[in-house]
């Protein structure tokens, strides 16, 4: 770690740069842990990697050793010249610098090719930019991302425990998600002040198709926006209309209309979408 880190500090410094706080600049130094992502990655000679916010290459290098091809999206312009010199030689890395969040990920992997990807999402970006990546979820056949340990215990929650949430339901409406271990601060340079994890996705298709997806998360959207209130409570608030008006159409979906939305599992959400969009609103 301390040899990675050294490099890190001296690359910069060359360069009169310093880590931002604001981007939530932290690179991964243990290079323990970046073997063992690329290893969950599973990448050989025929993959595409994708790669979102590669920072100074850590990562990018060991994949560029193992990928056919590897596409690294980084936002700092003024990593470039690092990335350059680290990964000279490399014919096999286009580095793109952008905001991964408006990505052309369809451009990016040709029609027909299931890429992999993997990235160091940072804390604040983390929802936005795995909202980004999943919405191309057909493109990518893996996913493997770090993440805030909070947030990797979101993204695998179960119903009925605290941190199931709205998060939650997206996640698993798009993929297979599981917990693969835990990154500690130490791992980075600059340390942070949480604990990561690595987590795995397996992109799938929704057994109702892509509208019936996106209805379903319109609804936990709307049930999860009042989460302290019961779901007839939380529907009628968000949707506008009546307690009375939405009770028969919870009857019809099977779902008590106490309980709440962190206790419903996807496929009761999926039946309260089918239930509740299926017809018109009404007033009352």
């Amino acid at each position: 770690m301390r040899g990675e880190a050294a490099w890190i500090r001296r690359a910069l410094a060359a360069h009169g740069l310093r880590p931002k706080k604001w981007r939530g600049q932290h690179f991964l130094v243990d290079r323990g842990a970046c073997r063992r992502i690329v290893a969950a990655l599973e990448v050989g000679p025929r993959d595409l990697a994708c790669e979102v916010g590669p920072g100074l290459g850590a990562l990018t290098a060991l994949l560029a050793e193992r990928a056919g091809r590897v596409v690294a999206v980084e936002v700092e312009r003024g990593f470039e010249p690092i990335l350059r010199e680290r990964l000279a030689g490399r014919a096999n890395v286009e580095l793109r610098f952008e905001d991964a969040r408006r990505t052309p990920w369809g451009e990016v992997v040709p029609a027909g090719t299931r890429a992999k990807l993997v990235g160091n999402l940072p804390y604040s970006l983390t929802g936005p930019l795995l909202g980004a990546v999943l919405a191309a979820g057909d493109r990518f056949e893996r996913i493997v991302v770090m993440v805030q340990r909070e947030v990797a215990e979101r993204m695998t929650a179960a119903p009925g425990g605290r941190a199931y949430g709205f998060f939650s339901v997206f996640v698993q409406a798009h993929a297979r998600v599981e917990r693969l271990f835990g990154v500690p601060p130490q791992a980075f340079w600059p340390k942070p002040k949480v604990a990561s994890a690595v987590v795995r996705l397996w992109p799938a298709p929704w057994p109702g198709g892509p509208e019936a997806r996106t209805r379903l998360i319109q609804v936990a959207r709307m049930a999860f926006s009042s989460r302290r209130k019961t779901l007839l409570n939380a529907l009628a608030q968000a949707s506008g209309r009546s307690r009375a008006d939405l009770a028969p159409t919870l009857a019809r979906a099977g779902i008590a209309p106490e309980r709440r939305a962190e206790t419903l599992s996807l496929p009761e959400f999926a039946a309260l979408a089918g239930a509740l969009l299926a017809e018109p609103p009404r007033g009352g």
